[in-house]
C-alpha cells in the first residue's frame, strides 16, 4: 500500500525508489543475514527480525506526508522481512529428518508466497477502512508481540539447554556447534 499512499500525498515519483529500495532490503544483504543465522542460530535471527520489524513499522506509522522516511522504513520492512525468513527456514528444516525437507521447504515457501498474495490483496480493503497509518500501527503492535515471543522462547530454550537434549537443535540446527 506504500505506493498507494505515496500517489494519495502527491509523492508518486518517489514510488520506484522506495519500492525498489525496499526489495534491496529483502535481498542484497540475504548471505551476511545467513551466515548471522548460522552463528547465532535461527532464534536469534528471528529476534533480531522482529526488532527491525517492529523500528520499520514505527517510522512508517510516524512518517506521515514526509516521504523521505519511507525509504529507512521501507528498506528496515525487507531487512525484517529476511532475517524472519532465513531464520524462520533454518528453524523448521532443523525439525525436519534430511529426506523431507525439501518437499516441507517447498510447502513452506507456496504458503507463504499464498498468504502473501491474500495479504496483499486485503490490505488495499484495510488501508481504505482505517488508513495507512493505523495499519502500521496495529503492525507495530503486532511485531511487538511478536519480539516479546521470539525473545522468551529464546530464553526459555537457552534456560533449558544445559539439561535438555533436544534444545541445541531448536538454538543451532548444525549440531557441530552445540
Amino acid at each position: 500500500m506504500t505506493s498507494v499512499h505515496l500517489k494519495l500525498h502527491g509523492h508518486e515519483g518517489a514510488s520506484q525508489v522506495v519500492v525498489s529500495t525496499h526489495i534491496a532490503g529483502m535481498f542484497a544483504l540475504s548471505p551476511f543475514v545467513g551466515r548471522y543465522t548460522d552463528r547465532r542460530g535461527p532464534l536469534a535471527a528471528i529476534l533480531t527480525g522482529s526488532i527491525v520489524l517492529v523500528a520499520a513499522n514505527t517510522m512508517a506509522a510516524l512518517s506521515g506526508d514526509i516521504v523521505a522516511l519511507f525509504f529507512p522504513s521501507l528498506w528496515l520492512l525487507g531487512m525484517g522481512w529476511t532475517f524472519g525468513l532465513i531464520g524462520g527456514s533454518n528453524l523448521l528444516i532443523a525439525t525436519v529428518p534430511l529426506d523431507r525437507r525439501v518437499a516441507v521447504q517447498g510447502s513452506a515457501d507456496l504458503l507463504m508466497s499464498l498468504c502473501g498474495g491474500v495479504a496483499g490483496f486485503a490490505s488495499g480493503f484495510v488501508r481504505r477502512a482505517i488508513g495507512f497509518h493505523l495499519l502500521a500501527t496495529a503492525a507495530v503492535v503486532a511485531t511487538g508481540l511478536l519480539v516479546v515471543a521470539a525473545y522468551t522462547t529464546k530464553r526459555n530454550l537457552e534456560a533449558d539447554s544445559s539439561g535438555a537434549s533436544a534444545a541445541p537443535v531448536l538454538l543451532h540446527p548444525d549440531p557441530r556447534v552445540g
